[in-house]
């Protein structure tokens, strides 16, 4: 997040590449919405490897 931020600063002051930042906002977002499913998967492997023990 703070690498967009910054981008996002830079963008102001200097010219960029759009298709580049404009990913970079895609790929923030896709993050943000599958994180908590991601978070559920490492609790639960986490879980499942204790009862193991």
């Amino acid at each position: 997040m703070t690498d967009v931020v910054h981008n996002s600063w830079f963008a102001l002051h200097h010219p960029i590449r759009m298709d580049l930042y404009v990913s970079q906002i895609a790929f923030l977002l896709f993050v943000a919405f599958t994180v908590r499913t991601a978070w559920r998967g490492a609790a639960s492997r986490g879980a499942a490897l204790r009862a193991a023990d």
